[in-house]
């Protein structure tokens, strides 16, 4: 059936007029390109190689912990809910979406509303001792804890453990002694450091620091824990 004009068909159309649809393009009529365009991302390779990217995908500020064979993965969210995604793999390559750590993000009135780049950045997942833990930074309020028994959930309501404007980066560390440790970066410009003073900040920081980390190399010169005090010193003073 024909219509003369666009007034025509949608009067047929609004009559219940039976209009016969044009034959379907199959897929095999289509290039090569175009059957490649609603294919899935698969990084592995499927001979025990991959290729880059690993997720392609946002995953800003991705954080990894292993615990026995299973690898867990978090990133940074900003405003989004839910929020703070946790990763799921057994070799590093294949992720799945496991869960999210964020129902609503605190301070609950203010991210009622979109806030956009403000939030979660940047945050750091451990496993202490029975429980997952996943520390992150709201650079407007500070650094907010929250943990759970598994890492699919439920996690505990996240609460402000310093409040502090521009702390970022945290990582935390569990010693054999007992004692826990979090250092963290600064975000310059929500502190509005100056260039001068920013490094004099720095040169102070890694002043302080590294006069803690030696007490700490003392007891274990030749141990493991010396990557992680050299690495957990670059992160906070890069």
């Amino acid at each position: 059936m024909k219509f003369r004009n666009r007034t025509s068909a949608i009067l047929a159309l609004s009559l219940g007029v039976f209009v016969p649809s044009l034959p379907s393009q199959t897929t095999s009529a289509l290039n090569p390109e175009q059957q490649t365009l609603s294919k899935v991302w698969v990084s592995d390779k499927g001979d025990g190689t991959y290729r880059n990217p690993i997720l392609y995908a946002d995953y800003s500020d991705p954080d990894a912990i292993r615990v026995g064979d299973d690898y867990y993965l978090v990133a940074s969210s900003f405003d989004a809910v839910p929020g703070l995604p946790i990763l799921h793999s057994k070799d590093l390559v294949n992720w799945t979406i496991l869960s999210h750590a964020l129902r609503r993000q605190p301070p609950y009135d203010v991210y009622s509303k979109t806030q956009h780049g403000n939030g979660v950045w940047a945050p750091a997942i451990r496993y202490h001792e029975g429980e997952y833990y996943i520390y992150y930074p709201d650079p407007e309020y500070g650094i907010y804890l929250t943990k759970a028994k598994t890492p699919e959930g439920p996690w505990s309501e996240p609460i402000l453990i310093k409040e502090a404007k521009g702390w970022i980066d945290p990582c935390p560390f569990w010693d054999d002694d007992g004692n826990a440790y979090l250092v963290n970066a600064l975000a310059g410009i929500l502190l509005h450091i100056r260039p001068r003073r920013r490094s004099a900040y720095r040169m102070a920081a890694s002043t302080s620091l590294q006069k803690h980390l030696r007490a700490l190399r003392r007891k274990d010169r030749h141990g493991p824990r010396q990557v992680a005090y050299q690495r957990a010193a670059s992160r906070s003073l890069g």
